[in-house]
């Protein structure tokens, strides 16, 4: 079993909390992390709930555009932030998506 099959387990109203999945599949908290990572890239709908911090996966779209919401918020904050600390006026979107695309390739090798 891994951490997709521990995931399946939680619900929107019950997640599973990443330490409960860490503990069942002996893996430490970063191994568990880059693997809910990887999966979200291979386009599975695993939802995280801040308020009941755990995990789930979306059984409607209303569920994933839910948590959609917060995560590219969040990922805008990101860049935001990036923006200011290399203090550029403007972002060049274009070039900006070649980077993060070649910074998560590289990551996964």
């Amino acid at each position: 079993m891994g951490v997709y099959e521990e995931i399946l387990k939680g619900s929107r109203q019950h997640p599973v909390k990443r330490e409960t999945i860490c503990f069942a599949l002996n893996k430490s908290d970063r191994q568990v992390r880059k693997q809910i990572e990887e999966l979200r890239a291979e386009g599975n709908r695993i939802c995280y709930s801040p308020t009941k911090s755990g995990y789930y996966i979306a059984s409607s779209e209303e569920e994933y555009l839910e948590f959609r919401t917060r995560y590219i918020s969040y990922a805008l904050r990101q860049l935001y932030i990036v923006s200011k600390m290399d203090r550029e006026k403007y972002m060049d979107y274009e070039s900006l998506h070649d980077q993060i695309c070649m910074t998560f390739e590289e990551e996964k090798k």
